[in-house]
C-alpha cells in the first residue's frame, strides 16, 4: 500500500462552454464510506462488535480462540455517515500460527490493516494491551493507518479511576501509540460504542486533513523560536519553507539546507504541528528535502 495519497493541485479553468454559456457542475459524488478494520488478538470481541452492529449473526461467534478464519465486511450507516466494518482473524504471536488456513488467515488480516481507512485496535482489561498489541497498534501505524485503540469488556471495571488507570498502562506500555486515539466500551452493554465511532470519525478526518501553507509554515517559524535547529553537517539547519505534500496519512515536506536532520528534531516539529492541528489518531509524516542556493533540491 502507498504510504500517502498525494495532493493534487486544482488549476481554476473557466467552466464556461461556447458561447458563454455555463457548463453545469458535475453532481458531487457522496462521501466514500470509511473503511474501517477490526483486529486484535483472538477472542476480545471483534466478531461480536460487527454483530452487534449489524443486529445480526454475520460473523461466527464462540469463546474458542481464533473462531474467525477469515475477513467479513459489513458495510452499514450510523449518523448519517457511511462504514465498512472488516471483522479479522484474531492474530495470535508468530510462534502460535499455524500453517495452512491460520496462515492465509493473518495474511488476510495485515491486507485489511493495509486497505483500511481507520484501524480500531480492540483489546481487553484482563490482560491490557500485550507485546501482540502492541505489534498490531505499531503495524498499522508504520503504514500509515489512522488508529482508534479500544478497550471492550470495560462493562467488568466500573470503578472510573481504575478505568483512567487502565488507559495510563496501556499509554505506558506502548508510548509510541500515544498520538493513537484511545477509548473504552463495552459490546456486549453497548456502552461506549458511540465514543468509539465518534473516535473513528476523528481519526478519519484528521488522517484526510488539508492543512493550509500558511499554518505550516507559521509552525516551521515556531518550531525554530522554541528550539534552535541543530547543527548538522557542516553549518546549522535552515528550514526554508515547507508545505503539506500528501494526505492519508498528512505528509508534510520541509525545504531546507540540509536533509539529514536528527530524528529527535523532526519529532519535534511534528510535535509543534499537532499542537496547532487536529491530528490525533494519525500518523505524520515530515519529509525532508534538500534546496541548494541555485534552487535545486535532493531528497
Amino acid at each position: 500500500a502507498p504510504a500517502g495519497d498525494a495532493v493534487a493541485a486544482t488549476d481554476g479553468a473557466d467552466a464556461s462552454g461556447e458561447g458563454g454559456a455555463a457548463t453545469p457542475a458535475p453532481a458531487a459524488s457522496p462521501p466514500r464510506p470509511c473503511r474501517v478494520a477490526i483486529v486484535g488478538r483472538p477472542n476480545v470481541g471483534k466478531s461480536s462488535f460487527v454483530n452487534r452492529l449489524a443486529s445480526r449473526d454475520l460473523a461466527l461467534v464462540d469463546d474458542t480462540p481464533g473462531t474467525t478464519r477469515d475477513t467479513l465486511d459489513l458495510a452499514f450507516e450510523r449518523a448519517g455517515r457511511a462504514y465498512v466494518l472488516v471483522d479479522t482473524a484474531g492474530l495470535r504471536r508468530p510462534s502460535k500460527v499455524d500453517r495452512g488456513v491460520e496462515e492465509l488467515s493473518v495474511r488476510r488480516t495485515l491486507g485489511a490493516i493495509n486497505d483500511a481507512d481507520v484501524v480500531v485496535l480492540l483489546i481487553e482489561p484482563s490482560e491490557g494491551l500485550t507485546d501482540q498489541d502492541a505489534r498490531i497498534a505499531n503495524k498499522a501505524w508504520d503504514e500509515g493507518r489512522a488508529l482508534v485503540v479500544a478497550v471492550n469488556k470495560i462493562d467488568l471495571i466500573p470503578d472510573a479511576k481504575a478505568r483512567r488507570a487502565l488507559l495510563d498502562e496501556t499509554l505506558r506500555r506502548a508510548p509510541t501509540l500515544a498520538n493513537a486515539l484511545h477509548v473504552v466500551m463495552s459490546v456486549a452493554t453497548g456502552e461506549g460504542i458511540g465514543d468509539c465511532f465518534d473516535a473513528v470519525d476523528a481519526a478519519r478526518a484528521a488522517h484526510d486533513i488539508q492543512i493550509d501553507t500558511g499554518t505550516v509554515n507559521a509552525v516551521l517559524a515556531e518550531t525554530a523560536e522554541r528550539r534552535q535547529p541543530p547543527i548538522v553537517g557542516r553549518g546549522r539547519l535552515r528550514m526554508l519553507y515547507a508545505t503539506q505534500t500528501g494526505r492519508r496519512p498528512p505528509t508534510v515536506t520541509v525545504f531546507a539546507n540540509r536533509y539529514k536532520v536528527p530524528t529527535e528534531y523532526g519529532r519535534f516539529v511534528e510535535r509543534v504541528l499537532r499542537e496547532r492541528v487536529p491530528l490525533d489518531g494519525t500518523p505524520v509524516r515530515i519529509r525532508w528535502v534538500r534546496r541548494d542556493s541555485h534552487g535545486g533540491r535532493d531528497g
